[in-house]
């Protein structure tokens, strides 16, 4: 009688749990958590658990919390995994209300973290604890968000300060305890099985590039000269934004560029690349040593009074607009646009001198930067870039 009581209330709760759709299970062993509302949706059988939101016909929305979830409106949710909003965004939605860590072996191991720990004067940033390959990496440069920008002063004598150097890399001890697991119940041998994993983890750590040499800078030096490319993390080990010593070295180019110009020494680079781009739109059987001589025995007169003005807007998506003036004596005048390579992508002749201007479609071009010059009486009188974006 007892076995079967446990058997009609063990049906009445699966009836139960069914009829409400709260929770299903299959009689091949799947589970359903929400509504049952798309049974097709599984149409081969894959999934051991779904996790079905109450919202909408795409039953969007679920989450499933780790302990507390929290309530939104006292400093937001706890710790959870679900789809991102309210809707049917398809987008998963990892959620650390003080942070996210990624680990491996018994835990201890922090392969990548995201640490949040409250201080004002700590700036938390995404860490990953070992090599990272990319395709490709762009970093955010939308002149949109750049204010008060000023030239870099002194960058070459700066530079000449620092020294660049081999070492060999000592990687950071990203082993890290875990918290107080004395209050989960042991089975036996699991103190044996962690032992095992740290070591396992402690041997990773010292193999991963240990003793590799590699070449880098003296942070020390750089905090002296660059202190705004280095930051800290909240144990205090140090890191230098490598990518923004680009604009450094740049602008310590053209200082010494300039510098070396100014005491008498033309290195006429720019004589060059200017030549070059003359070169990409005249006729490609002439030689060098002709353009050189029409270009000097050409009216200079008339091209010292020509003028080409930014393009406006600049970065632009749809369209933009190039200015320009042109003597009214000239005899003939093009407006050139030519990709980083120096392959001529469009010419723009101008047949009505004075000011003027040409705009240029962005549909008629692939997003990118481009260089234009104004070409007057086969001179090139200016030279400036423009980006397209899309």
């Amino acid at each position: 009688m007892k076995k079967k009581s446990i058997i009609i209330l063990a049906t009445f709760f699966f009836s139960v749990f069914t009829a409400s759709a709260q929770l299903v299970i299959k009689n091949d062993g799947r589970v359903i958590v929400g509504p049952d509302t798309r049974p097709d949706d599984d149409m081969y059988r894959v999934l051991s658990m779904s996790i079905q939101g109450r919202l909408g016909e795409f039953n969007a929305g679920s989450k499933l919390a780790f302990g507390d979830f929290g309530r939104y409106d006292h400093n937001g949710w706890n710790v959870f995994i679900g789809e991102f909003g309210t809707y049917d965004s398809d987008i998963l939605w990892l959620h650390g209300k003080k942070g996210v860590k990624m680990s491996a072996f018994n835990g201890d191991y922090i392969v990548a973290e995201w640490n949040y720990n409250g201080q004002r004067d700590y700036l938390p940033r995404f860490t990953i604890y070992d090599g990272v390959r990319l395709d490709r990496l762009s970093v955010s440069s939308d002149d949109n968000h750049k204010s008060s920008i000023r030239n870099i002063q002194y960058a070459l004598p700066r530079l000449m300060r620092l020294n660049g150097v081999t070492y060999n890399y000592k990687p950071l001890d990203n082993i890290q305890p875990v918290g107080n697991v004395g209050e989960i119940e042991r089975a036996e041998g699991l103190t044996e099985k962690e032992d095992l994993a740290r070591q396992l983890a402690t041997s990773a750590l010292q193999s991963r590039g240990f003793g590799d040499t590699r070449y880098g800078l003296i942070t020390s030096e750089i905090i002296d000269l660059f202190p705004e490319i280095v930051e800290f993390d909240s144990l205090g080990n140090q890191y230098v934004n490598y990518l923004e010593m680009i604009p450094i070295i740049v602008s310590a180019f053209r200082e010494l560029y300039t510098a070396i110009e100014n005491r008498g020494v033309s290195l006429d680079l720019i004589e060059d690349y200017e030549d070059y781009l003359r070169g990409m739109q005249s006729d490609s059987t002439v030689d060098h040593e002709s353009r050189a001589h029409r270009s000097t025995n050409s009216n200079s007169s008339i091209t010292n009074g020509a003028v080409l003005y930014q393009n406006s807007p600049n970065p632009f998506t749809s369209a933009t607009t190039i200015e320009y003036f042109i003597p009214t004596d000239a005899t003939s005048a093009n407006i050139l646009v030519f990709n980083l390579t120096g392959e001529l992508m469009q010419s723009y002749p101008i047949h009505a001198f004075g000011n003027g201007q040409v705009v240029i479609s962005g549909s008629t071009l692939n997003a990118g930067m481009y260089i234009y010059s104004l070409v007057v009486d086969e001179q090139i009188v200016g030279t400036k870039r423009m980006v397209l974006t899309k």
